[in-house]
């Protein structure tokens, strides 16, 4: 299922790199942000993983998304944003899910749901 080879690699790697370089043009900031929180996620039909220290004396979730992390980077100022970030979800069934996934997550400040859309469609044909 998970099986990588040499030219999913390769594939992959390109699609990553066009995707950087799409936002790079737009004039877009990648973020990092933790993949490990104290706290779950908020939403409540996400399962998220609870991963502990050998001995339980630090406990935390890894990240359903990236999406809290960006928005309290938006209310810092920054106005566009992106992350290319590993996400976990332990509740996910079928064939195509896995419980940890490559999501890609974008902001853009000031505008209305047109323009989001427009650059969304400017992402896939790129």
């Amino acid at each position: 299922m998970n099986e990588l080879t040499l030219p999913i690699l390769r594939y992959r790697s390109g699609f990553i790199k066009a995707i950087r370089s799409f936002f790079a043009l737009k004039e877009f900031s990648e973020v990092d942000t933790p993949l490990l929180k104290s706290f779950a996620g908020m939403e409540p039909y996400l399962d998220p993983m609870l991963v502990s220290s050998p001995h339980k004396s630090k406990e935390g979730y890894l990240i359903t998304s990236p999406e809290y992390s960006m928005k309290q980077i938006l209310a810092l100022g920054f106005e566009n944003i992106y992350e290319i970030s590993h996400s976990f979800r332990s509740g996910e069934k079928g064939e195509m899910h896995t419980a940890e996934f490559l999501m890609l997550e974008f902001y853009q400040s000031g505008v209305d749901e047109n323009t989001l859309m427009e650059t969304c469609i400017e992402l896939l044909e790129y």
